[in-house]
């Protein structure tokens, strides 16, 4: 009698988990960072922590889903994953508050012309203006003083993609005719050098 071999069966058992990938994206693409892509388990389900970090120059709207519906207006939320789907952070445009340092300017001499100082705190540059052409103008950073008179000059930055424009900041002071370096006149000495008029 011939005997013919048995098959044996064998019988495995597995644990698979049924996953779907959940991915973010940023709206406009340079408004900030998002955080929480990955694989999540939707057995379960699974409630994924995601976050939203605006960049400088915008701030967080909200989070929107693969059909454009708002689902939440917080930057730190969680969302709970059935599917494979993209979610994303909407970011709005802001622009930043500028102030601009002026100093005071001293009495000047026609036909001498002197620098402009001034900062924006943007970093930004700041542009010159004369108010009163028949005393002083302004090319670039420097002041020129044509004739004795009071001359007013303003400080302006108009503001970037990111920065508003800064407040106006204005300057007068006097303009006056040439004059040797010290001049005594009883009972007062007038320094040139330090624009100070003192008594004797």
């Amino acid at each position: 009698m011939r005997l013919l071999p048995t098959r044996l069966l064998q019988t495995y058992r597995g644990h698979f988990r049924m996953q779907q990938l959940l991915t973010l994206a940023a709206n406009p693409a340079n408004g900030g960072a998002v955080t929480g892509v990955g694989w999540y388990d939707i057995v379960g389900p699974t409630a994924a922590t995601i976050m939203a970090t605006p960049n400088i120059g915008y701030s967080f709207a909200n989070w929107t889903d693969s059909n454009g519906n708002v689902f939440s207006s917080s930057a730190f939320t969680t969302y709970e994953v059935v599917a494979a789907t993209t979610l994303t952070a909407n970011f709005v445009r802001i622009r930043l508050a500028q102030t601009i340092t002026f100093g005071q300017i001293a009495t000047q001499i026609v036909g001498m012309p002197t620098p402009l100082n001034a900062t924006a705190s943007s970093g930004l540059p700041v542009a010159f203006i004369s108010l009163t052409p028949g005393t002083c103008s302004v090319i670039g950073n420097t002041a020129a003083f044509l004739a004795a008179g009071q001359c007013a000059i303003q400080a302006l930055q108009t503001g970037d993609g990111i920065y508003d424009a800064a407040p106006i900041v204005q300057r007068s002071f006097n303009v006056v005719m040439t004059i040797p370096a010290q001049v005594t006149a009883a009972p007062f000495v007038y320094n040139r050098a330090t624009s100070v008029l003192s008594l004797k």
